[in-house]
């Protein structure tokens, strides 16, 4: 099983936060080697920090048209759509990532396969579907785990 990191262009605090996250677009899945039963951790970018929105747990992958019909209605314009296993889905939540996002590493394609620390200075890499190293999916995984515990689930906003 791989962990990716996948930025969530489109996010809507109105309509996603606290809604279970059962997809995700995008147009990089299948370029990325992203199969099911690997793990999407959701990313954004809300007042210029990066913010994780969650996880999803693929149990299957399907195309724009196939998605349109499980789903029952139109779609954005990604191509490719990320559907989560049944019974592992989670709510939306909003973890500000602060000073961990620079401990985040993931797999570089460029020259075989080296770590390389997330820049958030440049767009373009958050943007990309990007492998994560196995410890930056464990580190999001024990965030995910200890804000639970607290009962805390929108750390940017004044939501509780």
């Amino acid at each position: 099983m791989k962990h990716f990191l996948k930025y969530w262009k489109h996010y809507g605090f109105a309509l996603e936060f606290g809604q279970p996250l059962r997809f995700a677009p995008s147009n990089q899945l299948v370029r990325r080697n992203v199969a099911a039963g690997d793990t999407l951790w959701l990313v954004t970018l809300i007042e210029k920090r990066l913010t994780l929105l969650g996880r999803l747990e693929i149990g299957s992958l399907h195309s724009k048209r196939s998605a349109a019909q499980i789903l029952g209605r139109p779609l954005h314009s990604a191509t490719e759509y990320a559907f989560a296993c049944p019974g592992t889905e989670m709510l939306g939540i909003e973890i500000d990532l602060g000073p961990l996002a620079s401990q985040l590493c993931f797999l570089s394609r460029s020259s075989g396969p080296q770590l390389a620390p997330l820049s958030l200075g440049d767009r373009r890499t958050v943007e990309w579907v990007r492998e994560l190293k196995d410890g930056s999916a464990r580190l999001l995984e024990h965030l995910i785990a200890s804000h639970h515990a607290r009962g805390l689930f929108c750390i940017n906003r004044e939501y509780h």
